[in-house]
């Protein structure tokens, strides 16, 4: 965002997750989760300048992690369909 508040898209997305909202979001006031999940809405970094409302579905979508959880890849892959 430039000093005017005009957005540049250096490269536009083509998986339609093409879009985030910055602003200073009050997590408490918004009633939002501030616990991390794999999908689902919450507030990243509440509490800091660099707050932001994280958006992959419904607030209550996902799992919950939370300090000292291990990351556990579980994603498989597959060839094409022929």
């Amino acid at each position: 965002m430039d000093a005017t508040g005009q957005m540049t898209v250096l490269r536009p997305g083509t998986n339609d997750w093409n879009w985030m909202l910055i602003w200073p979001f009050d997590a408490k006031a918004a009633g939002l989760s501030t616990v991390m999940r794999d999908a689902g809405t919450m507030v990243m970094f509440a509490g800091t300048p660099y707050a932001h409302l994280h958006i992959c579905g419904s607030p209550w979508d996902g799992n919950e992690y939370h300090p000292g959880d291990r990351g556990v890849w579980t994603m498989t892959y597959s060839p094409p369909p022929a």
